[in-house]
């Protein structure tokens, strides 16, 4: 019995203790498959033209963040930083960029809404505005042709449905 117990409780610590990897817990010059290993696969690996890596890990949907990571031609971290503020924001190219493209620089979306009638659908990103105050990104993409049709900032949905089910 007393095997077994410890044989649960090394496999639950195990768990608990790969739950808590995190993208801020690499540090520059850690390389490419210390993070892989350590994070798991990320959103999206791109292959820049110099031989570096870009690669992207989102926090969706309950985390209100996604990471870059740079990788240089020899595997070693050399750039880090959340994703879902208004410097990347700004990169966003409406009528140049599709899904696939977006995806690709912010990772998995929290939320994907599909509008019929108009045409169109959303990629939703949740996020923490520089005052630490909870914000929502929306892409929106045309049906047609899947390119972006703008971007629009709002207050998080999830905090003012939380905020619904609230009893004062």
């Amino acid at each position: 019995m007393t095997k077994i117990y410890k044989l649960i409780l090394v496999c639950c610590a195990a768990l608990f203790l790969s739950a808590c990897a995190h993208p801020d817990m690499i540090k520059l010059n850690d390389t490419y498959d210390y993070t892989v290993k350590e994070l798991g696969v990320p959103d999206s690996t791109t292959r820049l033209p110099d031989g570096s890596i870009r690669i992207v890990y989102s926090m969706q949907p309950m985390g209100q963040a996604s990471y870059v990571m740079i990788f240089n031609p020899e595997g070693k971290l050399i750039f880090k930083d959340q994703l879902l503020q208004q410097k990347y924001f700004n990169q966003i190219k409406p009528k140049v960029q599709d899904s696939q493209d977006i995806y690709m620089m912010f990772g998995k979306p929290c939320e994907q809404w599909h509008y019929k009638n108009l045409g169109e659908h959303t990629y939703m990103y949740r996020y923490l505005d520089e005052s630490g105050f909870p914000m929502a990104l929306w892409v929106d993409f045309d049906d047609k042709d899947d390119k972006v049709l703008r971007y629009v900032l709002s207050i998080d949905p999830w905090v003012q449905r939380d905020a619904d089910q609230r009893d004062f």
